[in-house]
């Protein structure tokens, strides 16, 4: 009967939770769902959706996972830039994310890599209702508070804000399985390896949110411990190392992904560059902004009334619904709960408040300011609510709550209409959405005043309410969304064109070179799966930090990055331009490059004049000082290009040691012969001991060979490869491993093996206690 009642219960939540999240994504959501039964592609048009970094990075970041996994091989990139680590720039992207593999595997059944996200995207909304209701079991055993708070947990501010980014949405879903771990162990019920298990799987998603949320965890579980709890300081210490343990089970366990990850960040120039971080003051705006965002959400892309910078205050997520904002102050009146329990979540609420809306504190968390971690926030309010919807019969007096609801209605009213219209907002879309809000909230609290005596009923309005609230509140942002102009993948629309132009440039020339794509912006290589001089989010690869800022891109301050000189671009192993119209500026190339005839005249395609090759011996050597000493800031571009196209550059250390051997008379070129994710191989011959210029990046995890013995290589040219030529024949071997890679894998077999240890451990007790008590009931 109980399993019947669970089965229906989890059915019911099916169909919420789907229809939901089909309503709030509509029509996007109707119309992708069409697609897919027709077996069809939605038009660009209807991807409207579709925004920014969703385009801008996580779609081409998908396509080069998915090349990567095709080859076999995760590790480096050639497809970015001159080349990037990719498992360690883009390990809490998705290489840590179920969801991601998800998306691979069913390519075969949702063949367009827009829509295989997004439906994706939408099954992990789902799965997050299931979670967070979870969660509110071990707080309530009322099944409608839990269905209820599952849809309002898929629809809040936080998860509109960040649709745009698939493995913040992961990361979303599992949040609650953590929680819930915490509080059953708390409960004494039994969640340890619930933790293990959250812990490996957010950790690995994304380690840099993880760890916010672990700070509103400790606080958590000490406050709770020693107020609600009352335990011992004994106790409390036995217990919190048992916890401690399980979840470092879960780090050693997910250490695989996030361990090469962060070392790479760790050398990472944002983290050393306080530009970044420009956010310094805490208008009185700002808070107005935070307090408004409980109330209705947050929409992208609009004129906002409080507003200082948009990309800071669009990633205040808070919202979940009107009626959370009469019960939270309900439950700290509430004598039915205990004092001890109340105090306890009015001190989390104050640290939440103060800690995780702080533009100061939350640059402990992400380095530059940053409101992303306000879903705890939502998530302190939401169990604070469950607990008072829990005991909503006769649990207040309607002194209480019509004080509580005048002073709500009031904050709302002064914040959302009063100061933007003495302001002179009369027209902004805010502002009618503040007068919605006002309704619903008054029909909340004339609910829970008016039908206080029939609980039935007053549960029904509340649950109707809800459903339509959350509804209406979470199809607003997408509703903005849609109508705030074209999406950033337009190059999509091009994939055809430019996927039969490789194939006719590699029937022409299959050595491996760098293409200068005219039209190419951001990570479009990485979708075409050609090696392009372009980049977006180059603060991830900081290697090459020092050529990009000599080349007037400085990689602290702007994350588009594309190779535009032309004198350089041979030393790149750019062998071809490819210009999609036509325009007088390629009469100026003439002089660099000269027309190549192929029989699709889609593109103007221009070949270089100069020997473009992936490797050369050098012919002229210069010290950083030198270099800086000829140009300054107000340097023409092109002075500082044809510079580093003739002399190769290196720090005093470097100089010292690379000064010692012949300069080359002429240049001697070297192409591969072989080159795969993580390997390269090359021959070349010399007469002397000649520096070597690779244009790879001096990242640590390349290893290079020479006729089979291990060579040092040198950091030269701003961040490239340089290494010593033997006298003779040279058989070069490049290959790549994840720097921590293999540290991490040890690790994580480890931690596997204990955890394999510890269940059968318990195992073997179940099996003994059940042999135990079949023996005793059969005396």
């Amino acid at each position: 009967m109980k399993l019947k009642k669970n089965i229906i219960f989890y059915l019911l939540c099916l169909l919420f939770f789907t229809g939901i999240t089909l309503i709030v994504f509509s029509p996007y959501s109707i119309d992708l769902i069409k697609a897919i039964i027709n077996h069809d592609t939605l038009e660009l048009s209807e991807q409207y959706i579709i925004k920014y970094d969703y385009g801008l990075q996580h779609i081409p970041f998908y396509q080069e996972f998915f090349n990567q996994l095709d080859s076999g091989k995760i590790g480096w990139s050639w497809n970015q830039l001159f080349g990037i680590n990719f498992y360690g720039s883009k390990g809490y992207y998705m290489i840590g994310d179920p969801f991601a593999y998800l998306s691979y595997f069913i390519r075969s059944f949702i063949p367009s890599i827009i829509d295989n996200i997004f439906f994706v995207t939408l099954l992990k909304l789902i799965i997050g209702g299931y979670t967070f209701s979870y969660f509110i079991g071990q707080i309530t055993n009322k099944k409608w508070i839990r269905l209820l708070f599952g849809c309002i947990y898929i629809t809040t501010g936080w998860c509109t804000t960040f649709i745009e980014q698939p493995n913040f949405i992961s990361f979303y879903v599992f949040i609650p399985l953590l929680l819930a771990g915490f509080e059953k162990v708390i409960n004494k019920r039994k969640g340890y390896l619930l933790i293990t298990f959250s812990a490996t799987i957010l950790l690995c998603i994304n380690y840099y949110l993880t760890w916010m949320l672990c700070v509103y965890i400790l606080f958590y579980w000490i406050l709770k411990q020693f107020i609600v709890n009352k335990s011992s300081v004994k106790d409390f210490f036995i217990e919190s190392f048992k916890v401690l343990f399980f979840f470092l089970l879960g780090v050693g366990v997910s250490s695989i992904v996030w361990h090469p990850s962060l070392l790479h960040l760790l050398s990472n120039p944002r983290l050393s560059n306080n530009e970044l971080i420009t956010y310094n003051t805490y208008e009185i705006n700002d808070l107005i902004n935070i307090i408004k965002n409980i109330y209705v959400p947050v929409l992208k892309f609009s004129d906002s009334v409080y507003k200082n910078y948009w990309y800071y205050f669009n990633q205040i997520g808070i919202y979940s619904t009107c009626l959370l904002t009469l019960l939270v102050p309900m439950f700290f009146f509430n004598k039915r709960v205990y004092k001890r329990t109340r105090i306890f979540y009015f001190i989390m609420l104050l640290l939440c408040s103060l800690t995780f809306v702080s533009p100061q504190i939350s640059k402990v968390f992400h380095f530059t300011y940053s409101l992303r971690y306000t879903y705890i926030i939502m998530i302190a309010l939401s169990s604070i609510g469950a607990i008072q919807l829990d005991k909503i019969k006769n649990s207040y007096n309607l002194l209480e709550i019509s004080i509580i609801g005048i002073i709500d209605l009031a904050i709302l009213y002064f914040i959302g209409i009063y100061i933007p219209h003495s302001q002179g907002y009369t027209t902004s879309i805010e502002i009618d959405i503040i007068y919605k809000a006002l309704v619903i909230l008054a029909i909340y609290l004339l609910a829970l005043i008016i039908l206080k005596k029939f609980t039935n009923i007053l549960r029904i309005v509340l649950i109707v309410t809800v459903l339509c609230e959350i509804i209406y509140m979470g199809h607003l942002p997408i509703i903005s969304q849609r109508e705030s102009g074209e999406s950033y993948v337009n190059y999509i629309t091009d994939y055809d064109k430019y996927e039969k132009l490789i194939s006719t440039l590699k029937k022409y020339d299959n050595s491996f070179y760098r293409l200068r794509l005219d039209n190419c912006y951001y990570n479009e290589g990485m979708y075409y799966n050609i090696p392009t001089l372009s980049t977006y989010d180059t603060m991830y690869e900081f290697t090459m930090r020092d050529f990009i800022e000599w080349n007037k891109g400085y990689p602290d301050a702007t994350w588009n990055f594309i190779i535009t000189f032309t004198d350089i671009l041979p030393m790149t192993n750019t062998k071809y331009m490819v210009f999609e119209n036509y325009t007088d500026d390629l009469d100026y190339y003439l002089y660099y490059a000269s027309p190549l005839e192929l029989e699709d005249t889609s593109f103007y395609v221009m070949q270089m004049n100069d020997n473009a090759s992936l490797a050369r011996t050098v012919t002229s050597l210069v010290t950083e000082d030198e270099f800086n000493s000829t140009f300054d800031e107000n340097s023409f571009f092109h002075e500082i290009s044809y510079y580093l196209s003739t002399n190769y550059i290196a720090d005093k250390e470097t100089y010292n040691i690379l000064k010692k051997y012949p300069l080359s008379a002429s240049t001697i070129y070297a192409d591969p012969s072989y080159i795969d994710n993580n390997n390269f191989t090359m021959d070349i011959d010399a007469d002397d001991n000649y520096i070597l210029f690779i244009s790879v990046p001096n990242n640590p995890g390349w290893e290079y060979k020479i006729n089979s013995n291990v060579v040092e290589t040198y950091k030269i040219h701003g961040g490239f490869t340089a290494l010593i030529l033997e006298k003779g024949h040279n058989h070069i071997e490049a290959s790549f491993t994840v720097p921590g890679l293999n540290k991490a894998k040890l690790i994580t077999l480890t931690s596997l093996g204990l955890i394999a240890v510890l269940i059968i451990k318990d195992l073997i007790q179940y099996i003994m206690n059940r042999i135990k008590l079949k023996h005793d009931n059969t005396l």
